[in-house]
């Protein structure tokens, strides 16, 4: 039996130093993608609970167009807290943008109601929209 050296079967300084750099830089897109998908969830949260509260004042407004024939131009603004974070509501009665055809803005309004909301300093919103008869 020969024996050809001897020499210890390891992984070099360098090996070592190579490995711990791809593993750092893959945990770093690991929690990168991480924090992106919570603040996903915290936007699909928030729009979550904003929606209802859309729907619900929409509704007001479809409701007081039906019992008074029409709603009247105006605009009209408020707050209110969405999971402790203040929210502000804006709504906007206008006449319709006239076309080439036909101008129907003596007869429906557009209603837009649009709640904003600061999230990781950035300006967030979700609005909502609908035509109803002016009031005469």
């Amino acid at each position: 039996m020969l024996l050809i050296g001897n020499r210890s079967r390891g992984f070099t300084f360098v090996e070592l130093m190579v490995t711990v750099v791809v593993l750092s830089v893959g945990l770093v897109f690991i929690i990168q993608g991480y924090m992106t998908a919570i603040d996903a969830l915290n936007t699909a949260q928030i729009r979550l609970e904003v929606i209802p509260f859309l729907e619900a004042k929409m509704d007001e407004i479809e409701t007081y167009a039906e019992e008074n024939n029409g709603t009247i131009r105006t605009s009209s603004e408020g707050d209110f807290f969405v999971d402790s974070r203040e929210a502000t509501w804006n709504l906007d009665i206008v006449g319709v943008e006239e076309e080439e055809d036909i101008d129907l803005s003596g007869v429906l309004n557009e209603v837009r109601l649009k709640v904003s909301w600061q999230e990781n300093n950035y300006a967030k919103d979700i609005s909502l929209s609908t035509l109803l008869p002016n009031k005469k």
